[in-house]
Protein backbone atom coordinates (compact mmCIF):
# COMPACT_ATOMS: atom_id res chain seq x y z
CA UNK A 1 0.00 0.00 0.00
CA UNK A 2 2.97 2.63 0.87
CA UNK A 3 4.13 1.17 -2.69
CA UNK A 4 1.17 2.90 -4.35
CA UNK A 5 1.07 5.76 -2.15
CA UNK A 6 4.25 6.42 -3.65
CA UNK A 7 3.99 5.87 -7.20
CA UNK A 8 0.22 7.24 -7.51
CA UNK A 9 -0.03 9.80 -5.13
CA UNK A 10 -3.46 10.43 -2.85
CA UNK A 11 -5.07 11.47 -6.21
CA UNK A 12 -3.93 8.60 -7.69
CA UNK A 13 -5.29 5.76 -5.15
CA UNK A 14 -8.72 7.79 -4.70
CA UNK A 15 -9.26 7.57 -8.26
CA UNK A 16 -8.23 3.97 -8.76
CA UNK A 17 -10.81 3.33 -5.78
CA UNK A 18 -13.51 5.38 -7.64
CA UNK A 19 -12.63 3.06 -10.28
CA UNK A 20 -13.09 -0.39 -8.60
CA UNK A 21 -16.14 0.58 -6.69
CA UNK A 22 -17.79 1.83 -9.39
CA UNK A 23 -17.53 -0.82 -11.59
CA UNK A 24 -18.32 -4.36 -11.52
CA UNK A 25 -15.09 -5.96 -10.68
CA UNK A 26 -16.23 -6.71 -7.17
CA UNK A 27 -17.65 -9.97 -7.67
CA UNK A 28 -18.11 -11.67 -4.04
CA UNK A 29 -16.35 -11.21 -0.99
CA UNK A 30 -14.29 -14.29 -0.98
CA UNK A 31 -12.94 -13.77 -4.46
CA UNK A 32 -9.43 -13.92 -5.01
CA UNK A 33 -8.80 -11.82 -8.19
CA UNK A 34 -6.10 -9.67 -8.36
CA UNK A 35 -7.63 -5.45 -6.87
CA UNK A 36 -10.59 -7.04 -4.98
CA UNK A 37 -8.71 -6.69 -1.59
CA UNK A 38 -8.04 -3.29 -2.43
CA UNK A 39 -12.21 -2.69 -3.17
CA UNK A 40 -13.73 -4.48 -0.61
CA UNK A 41 -11.40 -2.09 1.77
CA UNK A 42 -12.63 0.86 0.56
CA UNK A 43 -16.12 -0.29 0.48
CA UNK A 44 -16.01 -1.15 3.64
CA UNK A 45 -14.57 2.55 4.73
CA UNK A 46 -17.45 4.22 2.89
CA UNK A 47 -19.92 1.97 4.46
CA UNK A 48 -18.61 3.20 8.01
CA UNK A 49 -17.82 6.56 7.14
CA UNK A 50 -20.68 7.61 4.88
CA UNK A 51 -23.67 9.80 6.55
CA UNK A 52 -27.29 9.17 5.70
CA UNK A 53 -28.83 11.70 3.74
CA UNK A 54 -31.49 13.37 6.30
CA UNK A 55 -34.14 15.79 4.62
CA UNK A 56 -35.30 18.31 6.42
CA UNK A 57 -38.85 16.29 7.40
CA UNK A 58 -36.20 13.58 8.63
CA UNK A 59 -34.23 16.03 10.57
CA UNK A 60 -37.46 17.66 12.17
CA UNK A 61 -38.56 14.67 13.39
CA UNK A 62 -35.55 13.65 15.37
CA UNK A 63 -35.70 14.26 19.30
CA UNK A 64 -33.83 16.88 20.56
CA UNK A 65 -31.53 14.22 22.31
CA UNK A 66 -30.52 13.62 18.49
CA UNK A 67 -28.36 16.76 18.14
CA UNK A 68 -25.77 18.10 20.14
CA UNK A 69 -26.79 21.73 20.59
CA UNK A 70 -30.29 22.91 21.24
CA UNK A 71 -32.20 24.66 18.20
CA UNK A 72 -31.46 21.36 16.20
CA UNK A 73 -27.99 21.93 15.56
CA UNK A 74 -25.32 19.32 14.98
CA UNK A 75 -27.25 16.15 14.29
CA UNK A 76 -25.55 13.08 16.09
CA UNK A 77 -27.73 10.24 15.34
CA UNK A 78 -25.02 8.11 14.15
CA UNK A 79 -21.64 7.49 14.39
CA UNK A 80 -21.13 9.23 10.76
CA UNK A 81 -22.81 11.98 11.93
CA UNK A 82 -21.00 12.30 15.31
CA UNK A 83 -17.74 12.44 13.39
CA UNK A 84 -18.95 15.30 11.45
CA UNK A 85 -20.96 17.21 14.04
CA UNK A 86 -17.06 17.34 15.78
CA UNK A 87 -15.17 18.56 12.34
CA UNK A 88 -18.21 21.03 11.73
CA UNK A 89 -18.04 22.55 15.59
CA UNK A 90 -14.21 23.17 15.22
CA UNK A 91 -14.19 24.80 11.98
CA UNK A 92 -16.64 26.95 13.18
CA UNK A 93 -14.63 27.95 16.46
CA UNK A 94 -11.87 28.54 14.10
CA UNK A 95 -14.00 31.11 12.16
CA UNK A 96 -15.09 32.26 15.60
CA UNK A 97 -18.85 31.35 14.48
CA UNK A 98 -19.14 29.11 17.66
CA UNK A 99 -17.93 29.23 21.75
CA UNK A 100 -14.95 26.46 23.13
CA UNK A 101 -17.98 25.45 25.30
CA UNK A 102 -20.54 24.92 23.02
CA UNK A 103 -17.98 22.94 20.96
CA UNK A 104 -17.02 21.14 24.13
CA UNK A 105 -20.68 19.78 24.33
CA UNK A 106 -20.67 18.69 20.65
CA UNK A 107 -17.69 16.89 21.51
CA UNK A 108 -19.01 15.41 24.49
CA UNK A 109 -22.30 14.39 22.73
CA UNK A 110 -20.33 13.06 19.87
CA UNK A 111 -17.99 11.04 21.58
CA UNK A 112 -20.73 9.43 23.82
CA UNK A 113 -22.12 8.28 20.43
CA UNK A 114 -18.87 7.24 19.00
CA UNK A 115 -18.71 4.89 21.88
CA UNK A 116 -22.03 3.20 21.19
CA UNK A 117 -21.42 2.70 17.81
Amino acid sequence: MLEAHRILGVEGILKAAQAVTSQSVIRSRTSCEPGTWFARLVRRKMETDTMARLTSHQRDKLPGSKFALPGHRYPIEDAAHAKNAKARAAQQVKKGKLSAADKKKVDDKADEVLKRS
